[in-house]
């Protein structure tokens, strides 16, 4: 057995385990493995080029479909690992689906869609039902991440779930190098959330002004939820060398936004600085 043959049949063998236990995402781990790019600054960045020419990651994308295709949602017993599960799915979903259509002239995400049909909208096969990427983040994500973290501080924690789902964007919270496990899940979204408020595309503060992603705007609401105002959430979860003017703000209309990046968030396109 030759080197090449070896390190297929090594490869086969790990997306082959990943569906002898129910929700394993360990083919999708594996692809995250070989794929994605971590930079100093935070960022990261997937190689949707070299996973569409490689045979070893094709097998396991295609293990990883059926596998989510035929799965039965009653396994999951709790809220920790239903998050889990539909984060993970959200994600691989979104990389398998570049992955297909990808080719060198496809600038966003946005392009595999239509005025009439928003790639958002384009429905995928997951445990014997069609859901779109809607239907995921707003109809499931949301509602339990609310549920599952629901309290007096349900704002404060609910909404790390935004910095949890990669909608393959510039724009958006890096790609996590690992996928979400219900017993690490908590300290997972700690994590996504404070790292991404290191990266100034996300929050940065310029002659005491804060700037900040879209996604603060869009889902505000979530922000703010038992947490009385965005800003509160804010110095709950930014480093403590952007907390000034947070802190001096007078409340959220002091805010202002940055325009969305919906370039492809492939190697070519995200930068190394900040």
């Amino acid at each position: 057995m030759n080197y090449f043959t070896s390190a297929f049949f090594i490869f086969f063998t790990i997306c082959n385990f990943a569906f002898s236990k129910d929700a394993s995402f360990a083919s999708y781990q594996q692809i995250l493995n070989k794929h994605l790019k971590s930079y100093e600054t935070g960022e990261t960045a997937f190689d949707y080029a070299s996973a569409k020419k490689d045979a070893q990651t094709q097998t396991c994308i295609k293990r990883q479909i059926h596998e989510l295709e035929n799965f039965d949602l009653s396994a999951l017993i709790n809220n920790g690992e239903k998050l889990a599960f539909w984060l993970n799915t959200y994600n691989f979903t979104i990389v398998r689906f570049i992955v297909q259509h990808y080719n060198e002239d496809l600038k966003s995400i946005r392009d595999l869609g239509s005025l009439l049909t928003p790639v958002w909208k384009k429905s995928h096969l997951i445990a014997g039902q069609q859901r779109s990427f809607d239907d995921i983040e707003h109809g499931i994500v949301r509602p339990l991440a609310k549920k599952m973290f629901q309290g007096s501080k349900n704002g404060l924690y609910a909404a790390r779930v935004h910095f949890a789902l990669n909608c393959a964007s510039i724009g958006c919270t890096p790609l996590s190098k690992n996928i979400y496990v219900s017993s690490k899940l908590n300290i997972q979204l700690d994590a996504a959330t404070k790292d991404a408020l290191k990266i100034d595309r996300h929050l940065s503060v310029s002659n005491d002004k804060v700037i900040l992603s879209h996604i603060f705007e869009w889902f505000k609401e979530d922000f703010a939820h038992d947490s009385g105002s965005l800003k509160n959430w804010l110095l709950k979860w930014a480093p403590e060398s952007k907390s000034k003017p947070i802190q001096a703000a007078k409340d959220d209309s002091d805010f202002s936004y940055v325009d969305y990046a919906w370039n492809l968030n492939k190697v070519t396109t995200v930068s190394n600085k900040q």
